[in-house]
């Protein structure tokens, strides 16, 4: 996506030392989604880890509470 012009993307989505990659471990065949249009928050079931900038946020298949290590990617306005 940095080739399409937002810079941030160059350390997004690989794994090495420095990068900003976020791990999700999973199953795919236990991953099951169960939010609908009307309950849209609800997390998929079959997810036991996430991980973010290096924090777990999602623990044993349980949400982690206050744990917001994720960062925004902002790319400039263009007129």
């Amino acid at each position: 996506m940095q080739d399409n012009g937002v810079a941030q993307m160059a350390n997004k989505g690989r794994l090495h030392v420095g990068a900003d990659a976020d791990i999700t471990v999973f199953d795919p065949a236990t991953v099951k989604q169960v939010a609908t249009a009307a309950n849209g928050g609800l997390p998929s079931e079959g997810i036991p880890y996430v991980v973010v900038n290096g924090t777990i946020v999602v623990k044993d298949s349980k949400v982690l509470k206050d744990a917001y290590p994720g960062r925004p990617i902002r790319n400039a306005v263009q007129n």
